[in-house]
């Protein structure tokens, strides 16, 4: 599966986009700029954007298809540069299906880890879709409280990831989707 997200500099797109850079999530990024975007599956269509990512291979999740239907309000993406992509896609493969499961369970669809192409060398990408608002998505990813075996797997991932190399959230959302 591919899903390419073509972010646009002036153009409005199907998708309203909010970018931020790690540690400063309440600022706009200083790296991804646009405030829409467009997704879709075609990477040979002409670039509709001024900055185009490509998620292919990885690991998706049987969940991953949800990134792209109709009924999806909202999206979180999580773009990092992990110091081991291998060992990422390692990790991923071990704590699966139990992950996707669980948060498919909180109607949070976690489509899996994806190498991205169009920012840099070594990048991989997270999704995760609602068919929520925006604003409840958000809310959802600040307050919610897995179960302790969860917890445990996000903190194994965080320390797979890494803290040194840049690190970006995306929030995508449908128009009339509340902010």
């Amino acid at each position: 599966m591919k899903v390419v997200l073509d972010i646009l500099g002036s153009a409005l797109g199907a998708w309203s986009l909010s970018a931020h850079d790690f540690p400063h999530l309440d600022e706009p990024s200083a790296t991804i700029l646009g405030g829409s975007a467009n997704l879709h599956q075609d990477p040979e269509r002409e670039a509709d954007g001024s900055i185009r990512l490509v998620f292919g291979g990885g690991r998706p999740t049987p969940y991953a298809d949800r990134i792209l239907v109709p009924d999806t309000e909202s999206l979180w993406v999580y773009l990092y540069r992990p110091s081991d992509v291998e060992e990422m896609l390692r990790l991923e493969e071990r704590i699966e299906p139990r992950y996707a499961d669980y948060y498919a369970g909180v109607a949070a669809y976690y489509a899996g880890v994806f190498q991205v192409s169009g920012l840099g060398e070594g990048y991989l990408g997270e999704f995760m879709s609602f068919r929520r608002p925006i604003g409840a998505a958000r809310e959802f990813t600040r307050s919610h409280e897995p179960p302790p075996d969860i917890v445990t797997i996000e903190d194994e991932c965080r320390s797979v990831q890494g803290s040194d190399a840049a690190r970006h959230i995306l929030w995508l959302s449908r128009p009339g989707s509340d902010g």
